[in-house]
């Protein structure tokens, strides 16, 4: 059967003419597209078997059986169904034995009576409409009209059954976004073959819809925002220099809550501080209104993060999603009594909340700097670092508008999840004790209401229009595993049985709770905790159900992609689901959207990682495996330097094929903060505070060099454009703070990792360019990165060389020879930190000064970039 996700729907038997004056040659052969019309099934059975049927239903109750039929003197056995258009359900039954069509890459799991009971996994088909014609895009481009960035598209109108041609007096196309609503633009047939220019228009984001009808008055159609079939193509388009492509992204990550205010920025104080919050009875804990012997946390002494990065149990991560699991330990309370106050106070203001408590600790002889949560009476004292500090949309927005991602090179967002999440105090670990709120929004209590504390649906959309006028992309995490047990699809209320009478029939009923050692054996069925129903993903009602509520916000907000957490904790057939169904709404134009995911793994796991790509899978994952090597070469100094070029070798064999574009990351919100890491050397534990040498830092610059300047999609997370510090999840995740209020060093590192990505963003070679390894050492590393167009990178990292330096303390030289297929009209290199230039030689170029800890990235000296670099 030939399966294709809508992106790729495309057989052409034709060649085009180049675009050039949109003429194609009269004799050009008629197009054709394949669509699905038919549920086609093709397979090669060795042996004798007798019956050989195919077993289908549209809703998975109802099924029906057909013999397929067996062509003469083979194996092959073929059955072609016309089928009423939806998304069918269908097992191939041989001699009673079924199982998946193995040439379609989609399923889902389903409940049903028929064919042979249970739950069991189906593959799973959209059948089209094909009584009605339909565009779909073949080819587009860039092109410059009046000096300005331009778009053309070609599009093939795929006839009805009835084989109508297009009325070509029927073709409109109109316009919207960025301030412009409905400008018509140029559209015209040429005879199945459609052309659409748009021009005149300024950079940035807009949607186009399309309209056309055969001659028979049948208007084309399309899948709409809801799933359901319009009478037109409408898809976004971009207005830009170049063509995106994915691998050109500098990703920020932000933890919404933790970047700024909308009326002001966090500070350096507020980020290191220990300040406390007063809850009290008003304070929901657990959903519940707390009573005088409310669980608190009470500890003697200083409680401290786990050393090091968060857990690999079996392949994941066993602490997750801003719980306080992170920091593990038993509670004690002190002489056995819950408060040292014994309802001594009264319930205060916030802003008096970190006196009360603070005073509280002292008369317990406690220290201030070190305890999470405790009581007072009936009140209980919770450090900031476990609550929500008052980010929000609109601060993100602010920073947007000044420019603060211009100046990193950043041309995308990845954001907080935006759900409607539960108010009041919610425990961790069963025996932890611990409590936090929901500041990292990772426990939905609504499908597609976001959290009023992050800002209104405009505030949104303002944010998202704000990235798009200035060419940056937005993707939003998306949480597709568990609810909060106050969502709607759960419903629970407190003692009752099922724990989900909303939807009993979605949920896993047994409640394995992940951290309880059921990583490894239930890690698709697991709880994260007792309030987080886990997705059963037995029925399709389900499965078409999360799928719908994650294109919503797609759809709504005109979000670019989704960032989908806990992906090995869900059958693969979800994220396949996911990704065919948004590639198949959205990418109408060809405009790619990028479904990145998160699989929380080791360096020893890369093919686990690899299970959920494909051309049918996500686009890319966060390279877990990756970002650890790299810490154990460049922040610790387990390894020697040329490992980092056979990790990314590992990487680069183990994803090959995939078409996945990898993201590269240093840091983010699950494991602690490189610099802090750097400047331990080893596993640590603590909240560290600024390292107090450069070393740390410029080990940081190292690795985000590593991560910006191999293949991929590069991601820098919030704070470390300056070294912010931290330990593990959810000191990781602390304020983030402005110019004004950084150190030196910390204003040193940020001129830096700002340069180097605005360098990724400026020159091709970096983004596109082949990946050549040139020396690889045991303390240095020098490859280059060439795109062919004359204008190649040459990136040098240098650990910590015993030869670094002669004996009158001078740095020496290293010297750079090149490729054999090196090739550049430019005679000067220059380095855009130390702004050294280097000559060409016969063998490649001068030696390089490298001190221990330093990168340098070397890019043709007459480039526009270098301009641009010494304008800088």
């Amino acid at each position: 059967m030939n399966l294709k996700v809508a992106r790729s729907l495309l057989a052409l038997s034709f060649a085009l003419a180049a675009f050039s004056g949109c003429e194609r040659e009269s004799d050009d052969p008629k197009p054709s597209h394949d669509r699905i019309c038919q549920l086609s099934v093709a397979m090669a059975l060795p042996g004798r078997p007798v019956n050989v049927n195919l077993h289908a239903s549209l809703d998975g109750q109802t099924w029906n059986s057909y013999a397929m039929t067996r062509e003469e003197g083979t194996q092959n056995w073929r059955i072609d169904l016309d089928l009423p258009p939806g998304e069918w359900l269908y097992l191939v039954d041989v001699d009673g034995r079924t199982s998946l069509d193995p040439t379609n890459p989609l399923s889902t799991n389903s409940e049903s009576d028929e064919p042979d009971g249970g739950v069991k996994e189906y593959s799973l088909i959209r059948v089209e409409d094909c009584t009605k014609p339909a565009l779909f895009i073949d080819q587009n481009e860039v092109f410059i009209a009046n000096g300005e960035p331009a778009r053309r598209f070609g599009l093939i109108f795929t006839r009805s059954k009835n084989d109508s041609p297009i009325d070509p007096e029927s073709l409109t196309a109109k316009v919207y976004g960025q301030n412009i609503y409905g400008i018509p633009q140029k559209i015209w047939a040429e005879d199945d073959y459609v052309w659409v220019e748009v021009t005149g228009l300024n950079r940035g984001k807009y949607q186009m819809i399309i309209e056309a009808k055969d001659k028979e008055g049948e208007a084309i159609i399309s899948v709409g925002p809801d799933g359901s079939i319009r009478r037109d193509l409408k898809a976004p388009f971009w207005i830009e220099d170049e063509l995106f492509r994915w691998e050109d992204a500098l990703i920020y990550q932000l933890v919404t809550d933790r970047f700024a205010r909308s009326d002001r920025d966090f500070t350096a104080t507020e980020a290191h501080s220990n300040e406390w919050v007063l809850f009290d009875e008003s304070t929901p804990i657990n959903g519940h209104l707390p009573d005088a012997n409310a669980k608190a946390v009470t500890q003697n002494g200083e409680t401290d993060p786990p050393s090091g990065a968060a857990d690999t149990k079996n392949g994941y991560k066993g602490a997750k999603n801003g719980d306080p699991d992170a920091q593990k330990g038993e509670s004690s309370a002190k002489n056995g009594e819950s408060s040292a106050q014994k309802g001594e106070f009264v319930s205060k203001s916030g802003e008096e909340a970190s006196d009360i408590c603070a005073q509280s600790l002292i008369d317990r002889h406690m220290s201030t700097a070190r305890e999470d949560s405790f009581t007072i009476g009936s009140q209980t004292c919770v450090r900031k670092i476990w609550v929500r500090h008052g980010g929000d949309i609109k601060g993100i927005t602010r920073h947007l508008r000044e420019g603060y991602f211009d100046r990193l090179g950043v041309n995308a967002l990845w954001i907080s999840a935006l759900n409607k999440n539960p108010d009041g105090l919610w425990h961790g670990i069963l025996s932890s004790g611990r409590f936090s709120d929901s500041y990292h929004n990772y426990w939905p209590t609504d499908p597609r209401q976001p959290d009023a504390r992050f800002g209104t649906e405009e505030d949104i959309r303002e944010f998202v229009r704000e990235a798009h006028a200035r060419g940056i992309r937005v993707l939003m995490d998306i949480v597709l595993n568990h609810v909060h047990e106050q969502h709607p699809y759960c419903g629970h209320v407190a003692g009752q049985t099922p724990f989900c009478p909303a939807h009993p029939e979605w949920f896993v009923p047994e409640m394995l709770i992940c951290n309880n050692g059921h990583w490894g054996d239930h890690i698709l069925d697991c709880w994260f905790n007792d309030y987080m129903p886990d997705i059963a993903w037995n029925r399709i009602d389900i499965l078409k159900t999360q799928i719908d509520d994650a294109l919503y916000w797609v759809e709504h907000f005109d979000f670019d992609g989704l960032r989908v957490d806990a992906v090995p904790m869900m059958p693969r057939f979800v994220t396949r689901w996911l990704t065919s169904k948004l590639h198949e709404r959205f990418e109408g134009l060809d405009t790619r959207h990028y479904l990145v995911g998160e699989y929380f793994t080791d360096q020893s796991n890369r093919n686990g990682v690899r299970w959920y790509l494909g051309p049918y899978g996500l686009d890319g994952l966060f390279d877990f495996p990756l970002m650890f090597n790299l810490r154990d070469i460049l922040a610790k100094n387990l390894e020697p330097m040329w490992n980092l070029y056979e990790y990314y070798i590992d990487s680069e064999e183990a994803y090959s094929g995939s078409t996945a574009v990898m993201a590269n990351f240093v840091s983010n919100h699950d494991v602690p903060r490189f610099v802090s890491l750097a400047e331990a050397g080893r596993e640590f534990g603590g909240y560290p505070d600024r390292p107090a040498t450069r070393e740390a830092y410029d080990r940081l610059v190292l690795a985000y060099t590593f991560a910006y300047t191999i293949p991929g999609a590069a991601t820098l997370y919030y704070g470390d454009e300056l070294g912010m510090p931290g330990n593990n999840d959810p000191d990781d995740r602390r304020d983030m703070y402005f110019e004004s209020e950084w150190t030196p060093f910390e204003q040193e590192t940020y001129n830096q990792i700002a340069v180097l990505g605005r360098m990724r963003q400026c020159l091709p070679a970096l983004r596109r360019g082949a990946f050549k390894i040139v020396r690889a050492e045991a303390e240095r590393v020098i490859y280059m990165r060439d795109a062919g167009d004359g204008a190649p990178a040459i990136i040098a990292l240098s650990r910590n060389p015993k030869w670094d330096q002669t004996e009158d303390g001078r740095n020496q030289r290293i010297p750079l020879p090149m490729p054999d297929d090196f090739e550049s009209p430019s005679k000067t290199f220059i380095d855009v930190f130390s702004k050294q230039k280097l000559s060409r030689t016969l063998e490649g170029l001068e030696s390089l000064e490298l001190p221990s800890f330093k990168a340098a990235l070397l890019i043709p000296a007459d480039h526009p970039c270098a301009a641009e670099l010494q304008a800088n």
